[in-house]
Order: structure tokens, then C-alpha cells, then sequence
């Protein structure tokens, strides 16, 4: 496994070493595209066959939704 930020996006990606031949309609694999869009985020994976599975998820790390921005408070008044 490997994480690395660079241009405001963490990146993270999982490798194995085995056959390969993930299916990516998997329920699993699915439900982290679905969480990872999300976040405006992308899920990529790569599984040849006899060759292993690398599964890379780009997450951005700015906010581009109003609604997951942070609260702004009110001033206070005296």
C-alpha cells in the first residue's frame, strides 16, 4: 500500500500479487465507487489476468460541495 498528496489530491493505492481477474461490479468494489464519488473522488483498478489487482483511489482534498464546507459562525455581538 502507498498513500502520497501531491496537487491537492491524496492518492492511494493497494496492490497483491495474485492471479488477478477482480470483478469491479463486485458489490465491494461498488460500494467504494460509490463512496468515492461521493467525495468527487475516482476508483481505478487494474486486475489482468495471472498478474494481480492495483486498486487506486484519488480523493480531492479541497471542497467543492457548499454543503461539506465547514459552518461559518455569526459575529458577536456585545
Amino acid at each position: 500500500m502507498t498513500a502520497r498528496i501531491e496537487e491537492n489530491t491524496l492518492t492511494v493505492q493497494v496492490r497483491d500479487d495474485g492471479r488477478g481477474g477482480a470483478r469491479p461490479e463486485g458489490s465491494g468494489l461498488v460500494g467504494l465507487t460509490d463512496r468515492l464519488a461521493a467525495l468527487d473522488g475516482l476508483l481505478r483498478i487494474e486486475t489482468p489476468f495471472g498478474g494481480g489487482t492495483l486498486i487506486t483511489a484519488a480523493i480531492p482534498l479541497t471542497c467543492s460541495d457548499a454543503r461539506a464546507a465547514p459552518p461559518t459562525r455569526a459575529p458577536l455581538s456585545d
